[in-house]
């Protein structure tokens, strides 16, 4: 999984940790971090049982999106923690989303989607983070 480093809050940019290994998945995220610290703290009391997330709250402007792979299997998570699996060898999220999924479409590597989303996004900034898979 790769990512860029950036989140916006509220028009101020700063640099984030985005992917992470958590109870036997690896785990990307993108928007509302708060969203993201209940999401962890679920998925680390389900031991990664993504059947068992349940909606946080019922702020529907809390924007949230992560991707999570699980035993080599690749899952979409949604605002309210719907889960979807994703028949796909690739897929992205956050505001660059179709930038790297247009640089892949191109033949590009992952780190590469990455870079020329990053140039063409302003909320998409490096340095790259990557994480294999177990």
């Amino acid at each position: 999984m790769v990512s860029d480093s950036q989140c916006t809050v509220n028009g101020l940019s700063f640099s984030s940790k985005k992917l992470f290994r958590i109870a036997g998945c690896v785990v990307g995220m993108a928007g509302n971090t708060n969203r993201f610290a209940e999401f962890v703290r679920q998925l680390e009391s389900f031991d990664g049982d993504l059947t068992r997330l349940t909606n946080p709250s019922k702020d529907d402007s809390a924007e949230f999106r992560a991707l999570v792979i699980r035993e080599g299997m690749l899952y979409h998570i949604g605002d309210d923690f719907e889960v979807d699996f994703v028949d796909s060898k690739v897929f992205a999220i956050g505001s660059g989303a179709a930038h790297a999924l247009t640089a892949f479409d191109c033949g590009k590597s992952l780190q590469d989607c990455v870079r020329l989303a990053a140039k063409r996004d302003s909320n998409t900034a490096l340095p790259l983070q990557a994480l294999k898979a177990a």
